[in-house]
């Protein structure tokens, strides 16, 4: 029986061992595949291994107190993560990128990507890391690719357009100076692409621009072609500076925000957005927590799918409640296949589109079609600088100020409300927006959870159309390293004529409606929400 006994002893200090040492020895690497040029693009040609790089993203777990010091200034991130990699022996590696505003960093090393895996493997045994993501990142183009492009005379060759047409990010234009001209001007438009643009080239060479280093060194087509479509559209140089930086994985877009943040940009024009599963994570969270703390509006290009009701994709970087998503239609205002939408957590892309020019493949418009809107919305602030700090009136404005009665969508009937989902609102008029600032048409307003309810009355002794917009910001807390959803006041919109109401549009937090007013009557503007939040109302007489 002792005997017994003491087998069933030893049997559970061997199992509670097993379970320990398999805890410790949980695996924390992963890769997660290989970033940059799409090779369906131009066909399954064969791609020598020194065309790709190996880089590790490398997660740190900060103790309380490390937290507690970020939290409170974010400059010692650099100084915190430096003090990591000090013990993790890195030497060998070819650079080693350090984050300046989250506790993490990347190495980078060329050679076979099984041996930069086998490399790294003694980096699952330190506590201090939470994580590693492998990816094999694909840095230069082919030069049969090249070809396929034709003559780049600015906008002949497009590129990820919110990601649906391939997309090529490469290196080879040359380097540029990592600033030029007027900085500290006080219209500021950010560009994140996959490189920066080369500003030397003729037509920029008179922009301003500031570029985050060390990514002043990594330029490519795409960017440049972004730059040139704002410049093309917004040809006053000397009005606003161009700030660029270079986002290849998500960890650095966080961070090009950042950097742009702290340089006061308030405008961000993102045309690289890529296709994925629908999912509104910590990055999408982040998005609209950093946009309604800091009132920054991105314009990121919706994806270049198909328009099939039973998609499941739709714009990663693009789904967000707080940013502005971009379709596009052709230069004769028809729309085709360029603007992929899909409802997805109540948020339906995209929210406005404008036309692409220049481009041969229909299936790049939106990375186009997005930095027109950028340059408008730019123009707007420069005459109004004072909507770079209200975020939610500046949304309402340029919903109301669109119009898609010029677009031509075959065979497709628009709801009640005038909205259609594959083009949103329209198109955005430059002209309209100064007019309805100038007159005053908006209001704004701040909803606690004991006042849910807003109305505006406007009487009207002609016959009339009236757009109706308003805008909510959706609510994110910071809770550490995590972006915790917490809504955006479910907002509901009525408008009322002559006691009769009328049909509306909620497209996510973006409330919409177009009614014609008979003479001597009366409108009531009604809004009610649930729980707290900042929004506004805007509205156009025609």
């Amino acid at each position: 029986m002792k005997r017994i006994i003491s087998l069933i002893f030893l049997c559970t200090v061997l199992l509670i061992a097993s379970l320990i040492a398999n805890e410790h020895c949980e695996n924390k690497i992963f890769f997660s595949g290989t970033m940059g040029f799409k090779l369906f693009a131009y066909g399954e040609e064969e791609i020598d291994n020194e065309s790709y790089i190996n880089t590790a993203y490398v997660e740190l777990e900060y103790t309380p107190e490390e937290k507690e010091i970020v939290e409170e200034e974010p400059v010692n991130y650099l100084s915190i993560n430096q003090s990591y990699i000090n013990g993790f022996n890195l030497s060998k590696y070819d650079e080693i990128i350090i984050s300046h505003y989250s506790p993490h960093f990347v190495i980078i090393n060329a050679g076979n990507l099984n041996d930069f895996q086998d490399s790294i493997n003694y980096l699952n045994d330190f506590d201090e890391i939470t994580f590693v993501h492998i990816y094999r990142e694909f840095r230069y183009l082919p030069k049969t690719a090249f070809e396929e492009c034709g003559v780049f005379n600015g906008m002949d060759c497009g590129g990820p357009g919110g990601g649906g047409g391939g997309g090529y990010p490469f290196e080879g234009l040359g380097t540029v100076p990592a600033t030029n001209g007027n900085v500290n001007l006080d219209t500021k438009i950010g560009i994140i692409e996959l490189a920066v643009p080369y500003f030397l080239d003729s037509a920029l060479s008179n922009t301003n621009w500031k570029i985050e280093e060390p990514f002043h060194t990594r330029t490519d087509q795409h960017a440049t072609d972004v730059a040139k479509t704002i410049v093309n559209s917004y040809p006053e140089t000397n009005q606003y500076v161009f700030y660029s930086t270079v986002a290849i994985y998500p960890y650095q877009l966080m961070n090009g925000i950042n950097w742009m943040k702290s340089n006061e940009v308030s405008l961000i024009n993102i045309s690289m957005g890529s296709d994925s599963e629908i999912t509104y994570d910590s990055l999408k969270r982040y998005l609209d927590y950093v946009t309604k703390q800091h009132n920054i509006l991105i314009v990121t290009a919706t994806t270049n799918i198909p328009n099939e009701s039973n998609t499941n994709y739709s714009s990663a970087i693009g789904l967000s409640y707080n940013s502005l998503v971009i379709g596009s239609v052709s230069s004769s205002l028809v729309y085709e296949y360029k603007s992929g939408y899909v409802d997805a957590f109540d948020i339906s892309k995209p929210n406005l589109v404008d036309i692409y020019t220049g481009i041969k493949s229909k299936s790049w418009g939106t990375s186009f079609s997005t930095p027109r809107v950028v340059a408008k919305i730019a123009k707007i602030l420069y005459n109004y600088p004072f909507l770079k700090q209200k975020l939610a009136l500046l949304l309402a404005i340029i919903h109301s100020s669109s119009s898609i009665s010029d677009i031509n969508v075959p065979n497709i009937v628009f709801d009640e409300t005038g909205f259609e989902d594959k083009v949103g609102v329209g198109l955005l008029s430059v002209e309209t927006a100064l007019e309805t600032i100038q007159n005053q048409n908006f209001l704004e307003f701040e909803v606690r959870n004991d006042y849910p309810y807003f109305s505006k009355l406007l009487s009207f002794s002609n016959k009339r159309k009236i757009i109706v917009t308003a805008s909510t910001l959706a609510s994110v807390q910071k809770n550490g390293f995590e972006y915790d959803f917490l809504g955006y006041g479910d907002p509901v919109l009525k408008i009322v004529v002559n006691g009769i109401p009328c049909a509306t549009r909620r497209n996510g937090n973006i409330l919409y409606a177009s009614v014609v007013i008979p003479q001597n009557s009366v409108i009531d503007i009604q809004i009610s929400f649930s729980g707290e939040c900042i929004g506004a109302i805007s509205w156009r007489v025609m």
